[in-house]
């Protein structure tokens, strides 16, 4: 990890600066391992010649915590990918029944 440039305190909030010397992006973790963990990093994120400044805000969750939120997660996906699914069920039976019916009268 890249160790920050220099930071200040504005208010209650921290502002962290990366290598780049611009002021680091505050961002939201939603991965599996880190769920909702909030840290800083470069404004160029993972582009080419980005500075891979990262810092965690806030200390790591406990394991049961990271667990259940992650379940939850996976959970709301799953009923994402079907809610998708069953649109597209749905919009391929209206396809089909208006194709039978114009077939029938041609």
């Amino acid at each position: 990890m890249i160790e920050l440039k220099s930071y200040n305190q504005i208010g209650k909030k921290m502002v962290y600066f990366c290598r780049c010397g611009r002021v680091a992006l505050f961002q939201t973790s939603w991965t599996d391992k880190n769920p909702r963990r909030r840290f800083y990093c470069s404004h160029l994120g993972k582009a080419p010649g980005a500075c891979e400044f990262c810092r965690w805000h806030d200390d790591q969750m406990p394991e049961q915590t990271r667990r259940v939120i992650s379940g939850l997660l996976r959970k709301v996906n799953t009923y994402e990918k079907k809610r998708v699914r069953s649109k597209w069920i749905i919009v391929v039976l209206v396809v089909y029944i208006i194709w039978t019916w114009f077939r029938d009268f041609t």
